[in-house]
């Protein structure tokens, strides 16, 4: 995909400079994120890692998202992407693999060591048939979760939350399978994986409400159809496993209103340019 080639220095001038411009927004935060061992020389990875130490930024690469990709690694550097990204001090707690389908029990262990963090995306690894990420080795072993979307295919964080589990379910054909062996009830777990484990995946103040925190949240209409009925003690994990996106009511970025009683301000002006450059698309391939 060469349309999305930069050079190594270009790359690295080119986030410097973001980083400078930004350096005193609240509501931008910079990091790194060269792609992956097979879209990246090693060579390159080596200087992007250097830079990368001495800014301190987290830095986020797909690791084992396809067994195409291990299988590309083997064959030109002789072991797999974690190993790899091991043997080049690379893992770390500021880095996150995005991904880590098909990682073995040993990679989830070096990763474990280095105190690193795996952003697993359900719902496009669902859409793109790469495989099912191994969520119940990962938390054994104590490793952060956080989740991310990587396309456009579904946006929906909680759906990606409770796909941690109900993919595994369907892998071993049993039910709670990230209950075992936890002493934090799965709901809970679930829940910081979609909120602080993803904003300390990417350095940020956020992620749950307390002083000293950007107040990012949103609300939710408790009587909403998927979860009426609630009580205080299953409000929790009728939130993580039954909640339907309609139920959002507000979302809140930083203290500013973004989303306001289910509507957008400029809602209808992003579905009329959406709709005129769907139809310009649809012209073409027609």
């Amino acid at each position: 995909q060469i349309r999305f080639f930069e050079g190594t220095a270009a790359f690295l001038g080119n986030t410097e400079a973001l980083w400078r411009e930004y350096s005193d927004s609240p509501l931008v935060s910079v990091g790194i994120a060269p792609h992956s061992v097979r879209a990246v020389p090693l060579a390159d990875l080596r200087k992007i890692a250097e830079w990368n130490r001495s800014a301190k930024l987290p830095m986020h690469m797909h690791v084992s998202e396809q067994v195409a990709e291990n299988e590309a690694c083997l064959r030109e550097y002789g072991i797999t992407p974690v190993e790899l990204l091991s043997r080049e001090h690379i893992l770390s707690p500021s880095f996150t693999g995005v991904h880590a389908v098909h990682v073995t029990p040993a990679e989830v262990t070096k990763l474990a060591e280095a105190n690193a963090t795996i952003c697993a995306c359900p719902t496009t690894e669902r859409n793109l048939g790469d495989g099912i990420f191994p969520a119940d080795s990962a938390m054994a072993a104590g490793i952060r979760i956080a989740l991310g979307s990587d396309s456009q295919a579904q946006i929906d964080p909680l759906e990606d939350a409770r796909e941690l589990d109900y993919h595994l379910r369907l892998q071993q054909q049993k039910r709670a399978i990230l209950d075992a062996t936890q002493s934090k009830p799965m709901a809970a777990r679930l829940l910081d994986c979609a909120t602080v484990h993803g904003a300390e995946a990417l350095g940020v103040s956020a992620g749950e409400l307390k002083s000293g925190s950007c107040a990012d949240f949103f609300t939710v209409d408790l009587r909403d159809s998927s979860i009426a009925g609630h009580s205080a003690a299953d409000l929790l994990p009728m939130l993580v496993f039954s909640l339907n996106r309609s139920a959002i009511r507000d979302v809140v970025v930083n203290g500013k209103m973004i989303l306001r009683d289910r509507e957008h301000p400029l809602r209808a002006e992003i579905v009329t340019r959406y709709e005129r450059v769907h139809r310009k698309v649809w012209d073409v391939q027609r």
